[in-house]
C-alpha cells in the first residue's frame, strides 16, 4: 500500500457496506439528491448498512 501511495488513513480494512456508505456520504456532500439505493442481497443482509441508509432518509 505504501508503494501504491494509498493514504495511511485508508490502509485499514473496511467492509463493502462501510465503503458503500462512505461513497453515499461523499455523493450527498457533493450535492446530489436521491431517495433510494439499489443494492444486491449481500448489502441487504447487513443491518448496519440498512440502518445507515435509514439514518440518511434513504430507502
Amino acid at each position: 500500500m505504501d508503494r501504491a501511495r494509498v493514504p495511511a488513513d485508508r490502509q485499514a480494512f473496511h467492509s463493502k457496506p462501510e465503503i458503500a456508505i462512505e461513497e453515499i456520504d461523499r455523493v450527498i456532500a457533493a450535492g446530489l439528491r436521491f431517495g433510494c439505493v439499489l443494492a444486491d442481497a449481500g448489502y441487504g443482509l447487513s443491518a448496519p448498512f440498512r440502518h445507515s441508509l435509514s439514518e440518511r432518509g434513504l430507502q
